[in-house]
């Protein structure tokens, strides 16, 4: 009974560990699933960023660029106006005038009125300068109009007369152009044509070279024809000839055996002795 006991127990225990086994192993192989899944998640999760990053630096890369490429434009096209500006307004300012110095009186003792006047007539002298100012600003606007119109005629007659020019050399070398191709054409079409005379001057020879020994072998056919045609006549005639004879051949021995015209002697019959 102890035994038997025992043997039960030794079962029992032996059945929970491999119970236990079993479990531990499949929760390692669960484990194990798991952190590869997780892994490889995390991979696509990772690829997945950087794709995304990767796109946004490239987008903000290129506006960036695109931003810079627009920015440098427009700061050339201020470079230009800002130069453009200047020069007209170099062209239009009107020249300085002239600054003529007045050297104070000899006599250093002058009371503080004087100096007052001198101020008082100063500003007056500028007051009635500013119309003076102003049309000579007006000349110097007329005086640059009309210098820019003669610079922009200057200008126009120059570019047509260059376009012109450039006009006539370009029609110059469009004809030499053509008139070259034009020759070349010409050679390559006599050549072509001096060839293909040659060639049928060839293919002439050819055909007549062809045709007489065509014709001669034609004349050796009649030739052979006609010997052959001859050969038959003989053999014919020799034919007839051997027919004959053999036809006469047979009527001799007919005769002889008929014994006709007295080829052959008579038989004579007699009762006693038989044939003599």
């Amino acid at each position: 009974m102890r035994s038997r006991s025992r043997s039960r127990r030794r079962d029992r225990h032996s059945r929970r560990h491999r119970s236990r086994s079993t479990a531990k192993r499949h929760r390692c192989h669960r484990h194990r699933d798991r952190s590869s899944e997780y892994g490889s998640r995390r991979s696509r999760e990772r690829d997945g960023l950087y794709r995304r990053n990767y796109a946004r630096r490239s987008t903000s890369r290129s506006s960036l660029s695109w931003s810079l490429s627009e920015e440098e434009i427009e700061k050339l096209v201020r470079r230009e106006k800002r130069s453009k500006r200047k020069e007209a307004a170099s062209l239009i300012c009107p020249a300085p005038l002239p600054v003529v110095a007045v050297s104070p009186p000899s006599n250093s003792q002058l009371p503080a009125e004087s100096n007052t006047l001198d101020v008082n007539n100063q500003q007056n002298c500028c007051r009635s300068c500013t119309p003076v100012a102003s049309l000579d600003d007006e000349l110097v606007r007329r005086r640059v109009e009309e210098l820019v119109n003669l610079r922009l005629a200057e200008i126009d007659a120059e570019v047509e007369r260059r376009v012109a020019s450039a006009k006539a050399e370009l029609e110059v070398q469009t004809r030499t152009q053509i008139d070259i191709e034009l020759q070349e054409e010409i050679r390559s079409c006599q050549r072509r044509e001096l060839e293909c005379k040659q060639r049928c001057e060839e293919l002439e020879r050819q055909l007549k070279s062809k045709m007489e020994e065509l014709e001669e072998t034609r004349q050796k056919l009649d030739e052979d024809r006609l010997e052959m045609l001859k050969a038959k006549q003989e053999i014919e005639a020799e034919r007839i000839a051997l027919q004959q004879e053999r036809e006469k051949f047979v009527k001799q021995e007919q005769a002889v055996i008929l014994g006709k015209a007295g080829t052959r002697p008579k038989l004579k019959f007699t009762l006693a002795g038989g044939i003599k």
